[in-house]
């Protein structure tokens, strides 16, 4: 199933494409990057009719964009940043974990968005002028677009791993890259152009990515932008995807909660 963009929220959300992806310049015959052009085309609801909806679709069949209470950014700034920053690690991992708890309430109360279960948190910080925002840090190097793995770790199934909330908690834009198609949609693509002596070498969502976009680098990649006081919802254990960092030499902050949600 293609995955829509649902934008339930008051702003309208900017919307761009990218005709297909490349290697990356940096990557290695012992390691394949892939990211997108970084030729741009901006569309309007009018042109993303079929793949854009304002309805509230469950997570696991859509990119969702949402407004967040600015109250959380705030709190972030004014307090949470300098207790991080001053306290211990016993202490910082309660002050995290406690501003997670209020985050979920917030997002519950003025999103209506309920967090059922909670399986991870994290602040990720990366400088402005990133094309990708996944690196890998042992190897010094970049990995592009990819397909996350947490709690799910076969190709089966990948649509009912944990969503991911990331809200934005810096100054200006950040991006979110992806591919509207489903970890089994992928699969099925593959096998009508590829012998099924090589589908069954394919074992893990790094070998899926790099076959499919060896294969079909025209595949349309969207950029989402995520405002200040915006975030997305994604399962990006079933997608292909990336993140990209503003262009105005502002630190790119962001908080991801890993749970499963739902619309209240």
């Amino acid at each position: 199933m293609v995955v829509k963009i649902s934008v339930p929220t008051k702003k309208q959300c900017i919307v761009k494409k990218s005709a297909y992806v490349i290697r990356d310049p940096s990557s290695t015959s012992e390691h394949t990057a892939f990211i997108p052009k970084n030729e741009w085309i901006q569309h309007n609801y009018k042109d993303l009719a079929d793949q854009l909806t304002t309805e509230k679709k469950h997570f696991t069949d859509a990119v969702t964009i949402i407004d967040v209470d600015p109250y959380i950014r705030k709190l972030y700034h004014s307090k949470i940043h300098e207790l991080l920053l001053t306290s211990d690690a016993a202490a910082r991992s309660k002050i995290l974990k406690n501003y997670v708890d209020e985050v979920c309430k917030r997002v519950d109360n003025f999103s209506g968005i309920n967090l059922e279960k909670l399986y991870s948190y994290e602040l990720i910080f990366k400088p402005s002028g990133q094309s990708s925002t996944a690196y890998d840090y042992s190897n010094n190097r970049s990995i592009g677009l990819h397909i996350d793995t947490h709690n799910v770790e076969a190709l089966e199934g990948r649509a009912e791993g944990f969503q991911l909330l990331t809200i934005n908690l810096g100054l200006e834009d950040r991006y979110f890259y992806f591919i509207t198609y489903e970890v089994k949609d992928i699969l099925d693509k593959l096998k009508s152009i590829l012998l099924p002596e090589e589908i069954k070498e394919i074992s893990s969502v790094k070998q899926l990515k790099d076959k499919f976009l060896q294969n079909f680098p025209m595949v349309p990649v969207y950029k989402l932008t995520t405002k200040p006081d915006q975030a997305y919802i994604a399962v990006t254990q079933n997608l292909i995807h990336d993140g990209g960092t503003n262009s105005q030499k502002q630190q790119d902050i962001a908080l991801l909660i890993g749970g499963y949600f739902s619309w209240k």
